[in-house]
Parts: C-alpha cells; structure tokens; sequence
C-alpha cells in the first residue's frame, strides 16, 4: 500500500466517524411525550446516550491508532531523510570546518567565538575565516555578544547535529 492510499484510508476513516457522530439525532430523535406507560421517554434517551459514548470513544481511539499507524511511516522516512541530509553537510565540510562543527555538537550547539579560535590548529583570523565560510552557507549563525560573538548552528540543522 502507497502513501497515498494511506492517506485516503485515514481520511474515509475521519469521515466515517464524523458521518456517524453527525447521525446519531436522525438515529435517536427527540422524545415528543415525556411518560409513555409511566416510563420517561427523556431518561431513556439519556441512558441510551451514556451507552453509546463509550462505544463513540472507543471508535475513535482506534481509529487513532489506525491513522497514526498508517501515518507513521510518513513520519520516519521524514528524519530519517532529514538526518542523511545532516550526514552530508558534514562529508563536504573540509577539516577546519570539521573541526569547528565537532566543536559545537559537543557544547551542545552554542559557544564563544574565543573557544573556537583555541581549537588546536586554528587561530583567530583562521576561525573567522571559516566561521564567515560556515555563514555563509548556512550552517551556522554569528551573534554578537559584548565583545565577542556567540557561534550557533541553524535551527534546522541544530536538532539533527546536537540531538
């Protein structure tokens, strides 16, 4: 079964739920007469309805099920495809910029522009050079922060490198 008839079958089940909900006063129409041979037509129809709830939620919480099974797929081919797309930023990071992305996955996604430049082999011109590079492709973002800058990877890539 494809993706898209998945998709379909979550929908019809929707439809059918609410079909049936949208129903139920044609099923079980107002009462006319209170007491017919002296028994309340109104507590009837409420002791009916407190039957049919539970069977009501219980349709929908399978139904749930059904659809978050079927939509689930969808789900995980989608971070699995965003992960592999993360994978690759770091294949064509030469190895200063290895370096520095290394850096910040192990401070969690955010540090000083000074820590950087003490990384071994770097010096401050250099690790500006290359966070200007890193910048520029959009793999990080520079902030100013006093007198030195706050060095952090995107949103969107932050919570595929960091975790």
């Amino acid at each position: 079964m494809n993706q898209k008839q998945k998709i379909v079958i979550g929908i019809l089940i929707i439809a059918v739920l609410f079909g049936a909900a949208s129903l139920l006063p044609i099923v079980m129409p107002p009462a006319q007469v209170c007491f017919v041979d002296g028994v309340c037509q109104h507590e009837l129809q409420i002791e009916q309805l407190t039957r049919i709830v539970p069977l009501m939620v219980a349709l929908a919480v399978i139904a749930g099920a059904v659809i978050y099974y079927l939509m689930a797929e969808r789900v995980k081919s989608a971070e699995h495809s965003a992960k592999d797309n993360a994978g690759l930023v770091l294949k064509l990071l030469n190895t200063d910029e290895k370096k520095i992305v290394e850096r910040l996955v192990k401070e969690k996604g955010k540090c000083f522009q000074s820590e950087i430049s003490r990384i071994e082999g770097l010096g401050k011109l250099k690790s500006h050079r290359v966070l200007q590079r890193l910048s520029d492709r959009g793999v990080i973002e520079i902030e100013k922060h006093g007198k030195t800058n706050i060095v952090r990877f995107k949103p969107e890539l932050e919570k595929w490198l960091v975790g």
